[in-house]
């Protein structure tokens, strides 16, 4: 089973109420870490120090840490995390609301100078915009124009299209929804009820629904089952009754462990999900109790961040040779590329240097006399090698004075 990697609408709906603990915390200092995790280090006068990881990358998430667990401070603070200190530092945290049923966090900041919104985009390629108190975009860090919405810096923040919300569907919607439905029933769960994939599994789980049901099979019965598991998912998500779970790969091979760590003792196993409360769709892997979501959400990522890091034994893992080969082939290919472009320069500017040099030798070259032999160039016309007459000096050249001349100045 691959380890979970993003939070999903069900999970935020979750967050927002223990989130909601954390209110009247003031921010103290923003980070940016490259250009998808977001940090803010705030202190509750309760609680202390709290930090706020949102993260919109390969992984997406937003949950509190523990403090050992934050990454040391990045250098120079790029300037998206300069404008979030400006506008919070000292701000008080107001609340944290989900848009619809949909993977967005929005949260809101309060200062005497003005209000500060921070949307999280888990969805998708991820994003985090920073808006006014009228939603006026002030910097995010992806833009977005696309033709359904837009997310530019100066521009009205725009949400994504609204889409049917399960946790609070009507009875008529919901038949709507599935009587418009040409696909089985666990699937129609998933796209038209938004449920996505592993919570639509668990709704038919447990209305005991079997999930590749047909809908044109599908009865008044079906029906009724399904729409009160649905009901009972959302009565426990908006009372707060929440009993999360971590859950790990199962190590044992006899598979005799009820799914569920009652002695506080860690498994060993990979970390695969967390969920808010327990799933019985991971009946066959170990659970591990925690008092809050957030904590458990914590230990997740941290485990699962431990866990890829960790070099794998050489029996665990086959080296990919084909991708390695692969790599080395589009290095000399573009090598290749490079000599041949070399060539070709260092043969034009061959050619270029050819021909200015047969002009220089043109302009250069002396012309013969009757005799064969090269004339000499001088200042007053040109001599044959062949006439030896000395060329007379220049003071032989000049005009002799006169004795006579020369004793009248005297005079």
């Amino acid at each position: 089973m691959d380890s979970k990697r993003e939070l999903t609408s069900v999970d935020l709906a979750a967050l927002v109420g223990e989130f909601g603990a954390y209110e009247g915390a003031k921010v103290d200092k923003a980070y940016l870490y490259g250009d998808d995790l977001v940090r803010l280090k705030m202190r509750d006068f309760d609680r202390g120090r709290i930090e706020l990881i949102l993260e919109v990358g390969e992984i997406k998430r937003a949950h509190t840490v523990a403090p050992e667990r934050v990454p040391d401070a990045p250098g120079r603070p790029p300037q998206f995390a300069m404008m979030l200190r400006n506008r919070l530092s000292g701000a008080d945290f107001a609340g944290v609301e989900q848009y619809e049923f949909d993977r967005i966090l929005e949260f809101t900041f309060e200062r005497e100078d003005g209000t500060t919104r921070i949307i999280v985009e888990l969805f998708g390629q991820g994003n985090i915009a920073v808006t006014d108190g009228e939603y006026e975009v002030i910097d995010c860090l992806e833009t977005v124009r696309l033709k359904s919405r837009t997310v530019v810096p100066g521009s009205r923040y725009e949400f994504p299209e609204s889409r049917t919300n399960p946790l609070t569907v009507s009875r008529e919607a919901f038949d709507h929804e599935m009587d418009d439905s040409d696909t089985d029933v666990v699937r129609t769960l998933a796209t038209q009820l938004n449920f996505g994939g592993l919570y639509a599994e668990e709704v038919c789980t447990r209305a005991g629904v079997e999930k590749g049901l047909d809908i044109a099979d599908a009865d008044e019965a079906v029906y009724d089952r399904v729409y009160e598991a649905i009901e009972r998912l959302a009565l426990d998500i908006r009372n707060g009754n929440f009993e999360p779970r971590l859950y790990r790969e199962r190590d044992d091979a006899d598979g005799t462990d009820d799914g569920d760590d009652t002695d506080g003792e860690a498994s060993e196993g990979q970390v695969v999900d967390v969920t808010p409360f327990p799933l019985e769709e991971h009946a066959d892997l170990d659970g591990e109790r925690y008092e809050t979501f957030l904590e458990a959400l914590d230990d997740y990522f941290f485990q699962l961040e431990l866990g890829e890091d960790e070099e794998p034994e050489p029996t665990e893992q086959r080296p990919d040779f084909d991708s390695e080969i692969a790599k080395y082939e589009r290095i000399i290919e573009q090598q290749q590329g490079a000599i041949e472009g070399f060539e070709q320069e260092a043969d034009a500017l061959r050619e270029q240097a050819e021909l200015l040099y047969a002009e220089y030798r043109t302009g250069r070259r002396d012309p013969l006399d009757d005799s064969g032999c090269p004339q000499r160039r001088t200042g007053r016309g040109t001599r044959s090698a062949s006439d030896s007459r000395p060329v007379p000096s220049r003071a032989s050249r000049l005009p002799r004075r006169s004795s006579t001349s020369t004793a009248a100045r005297g005079r």
